[in-house]
């Protein structure tokens, strides 16, 4: 009586097989899904989109105990078309359960197996990982045992556990999934089932799977509870295109063939994704999928509406009367202690958190401590800045990075809105060697290599800054390079430091973290990132500009302009 009980539960809970119709055709679709079923709306639904820059490690998760994942013995299993899927149902006297891997406290029984594909190659699972799909995703469904049945575990916060696996297609059939793929033809229409030759679930699942990424989100299929803890595995499952097909030949409830039977990504919201591991992402600056063109794909902000940096437009920005003198604190003193010069791979920064460096003023809401400062160069003296002035790129920029001083961390500025402040300066050519610079570039020849650093004899910021910084254009962005965290208050200014081709060609000759096909770390060049969409943001300046014949400027947050 009880396996009876589960599978009526199976069929209920998971798959929608309620007293209103739901399908993923765009007439009932997912879209109209929260008219029908409240729950869909909700905040915290699935799937999502795994952005792997945005995961945070969570040491404390640990290791999952899996009971008889290794076993047939007292198992059955029914294999059934239920018109939106192909689901394994689990029943038996033999408990397949799940605990510990940071799950809330209890035992988790697997109840129930299902599937999600497409109708090609390049979409078909419900979970992306960094904005890419598989063409299939398994989901093995559990309940948590501290509740009689999954109809009542369904309603509660910790009531499910869902353990995800992709696929990937490969040449060869896999050999566990034969019972299956053969199976597949026996509930070609909606409502069919058969019983399969009970086998071990392990069988089903990667040869390894030990890393992966864990939120809290809901079903993915009406009525999208909002009871589930989700696991997704990083180590994917084999499948022919042969044995893959043989889902895509399926009917479903409007007896269509029954492909891109999943739902859209929903949105994160403030849920965070914790992981075991630490993904392998190295961004780059280079062609390739980490280029800076595909950072978005990557960090969900990257792509996000103020992003950094940009084209300032001379004739376009607007003239901020309230923008007035920069307060620059210590900037002419010269620290007791040294500063660290690195070769960060990306970049070359200067650490200068050991002197008592700030800003305050020029429309700034309070002090900012200076924490370093870094530089992006081209391969010619016609590119290599990462701002841009009415389209004219520099060779050279400079990026002072500051945080809210009542903030006391660089880190904890990176999440708030204004926590950062960032003084850009351009550079340009000049005949002569700028001494100012001459004890930072002869410090470049000791870190030639991605990662190298040495101590550097502290100097004051002012030396290497232009005299006057008066004049400056000012908006909101975000931090140029991943996770691009739009919490910085930008002041780029118009006057430029001097630099000589040889001190400029010192910058030229380091190694980035990037490696060629042969292995060769490549030239540490062009490190600046494309400029980005204003997106009807509002450039403000601090100084006069006057053409064709009319002024702009802002007074207390309304824009005038004088003929």
């Amino acid at each position: 009586m009880y396996a009876v009980r589960i599978l009526l539960t199976c069929s209920i809970v998971l798959q929608g097989v309620l007293t209103a119709e739901w399908t993923y055709a765009e007439s009932e679709g997912p879209d109209e899904w929260a008219k029908l079923f409240p729950a869909c709306g909700k905040e915290r639904q699935s799937p999502i989109n795994v952005f792997e820059g945005d995961v945070i490690l969570d040491k404390t998760i640990g290791s999952f105990v899996y009971k008889n994942y290794d076993t047939s013995i007292g198992l059955n299993m029914i294999l059934k078309n239920n018109g939106h899927s192909a689901a394994i149902a689990l029943s038996g006297t033999t408990p397949v359960t799940i605990e510990g891997g940071g799950l809330p406290p209890g035992s988790y029984r697997a109840y129930q197996l299902h599937f999600h594909w497409g109708d090609d190659d390049d979409l078909g699972s419900e979970h992306l990982i960094s904005s890419t799909a598989y063409p299939m995703e398994l989901h093995v469904v559990h309940y948590n045992t501290r509740y009689p049945s999954p109809a009542v575990a369904v309603s509660k916060p910790d009531g499910l556990a869902v353990l995800a696996f992709f696929y990937e297609v490969t040449d060869e059939d896999n050999i566990n999934y034969s019972g299956i793929a053969r199976s597949l033809e026996s509930i070609y229409y909606p409502g069919s089932k058969v019983n399969i030759q009970p086998g071990r679930i392990r069988t089903l699942l990667p040869t390894t799977f030990t890393q992966f990424y864990r939120y809290s989100g809901s079903l993915t299929t009406p009525s999208c509870q909002e009871s589930v803890t989700w696991t997704l595995f990083k180590n994917t499952i084999k499948i022919s295109q042969s044995q893959l097909e043989g889902f895509r030949g399926l009917l479903d409830s409007h007896k269509d063939q029954l492909v891109n039977n999943f739902r859209p990504v929903q949105p994160l919201r403030k849920r965070k994704v914790t992981s075991n591991f630490v993904p392998d992402i190295h961004w780059s600056y280079k062609e390739g999928i980490t280029n800076a063109e595909n950072w978005h794909l990557y960090y969900s902000t990257c792509g996000a509406d103020r992003q950094s940096p940009i084209n300032i437009p001379t004739l376009g920005s607007r003239l901020d009367v309230a923008l007035r003198n920069i307060q620059f604190h210590n900037y002419h003193q010269i620290p007791e202690t040294s500063f660290k010069l690195i070769n960060n791979g990306h970049s070359v920064a200067v650490d200068i958190s050991t002197g008592n460096f700030s800003i305050s003023g020029g429309g700034l809401p309070e002090t900012y401590q200076a924490s370093k400062f870094h530089f992006h160069w081209g391969s010619s003296d016609s590119e290599g800045s990462e701002h841009t002035l009415n389209n004219k790129a520099y060779p050279m920029e400079v990026q002072v990075i500051h945080y809210k001083k009542s903030l006391q961390k660089l880190t904890r500025a990176f999440a708030q809105p204004d926590g950062l402040a960032v003084l850009g300066f351009f550079f340009e050519i000049s005949p002569e060697d700028n001494p100012a610079l001459s004890s930072l570039i002869e410090g470049l020849v000791s870190i030639r290599t991605s990662g190298s650093s040495i101590d550097l004899s502290p100097f004051s910021l002012t030396s290497i800054l232009p005299t006057t910084k008066t004049n400056f254009y000012r908006y909101s962005g975000s931090l140029t390079v991943p996770g691009c965290f739009q919490s910085v208050i930008w002041t780029i200014f118009k006057d430029t430091i001097p630099i000589s081709e040889s001190q400029l060609a010192a910058f030229r000759l380091l190694e980035s973290s990037e490696e060629d096909v042969d292995g060769s770390r490549l030239q540490l060049v062009n490190n600046y990132r494309p400029v980005q969409n204003l997106n009807n943001r509002v450039v403000t300046r601090s100084f006069s500009y006057t053409s064709a014949s009319r002024t702009y400027y802002i007074v207390r947050d309304s824009l005038l302009h004088e003929e």
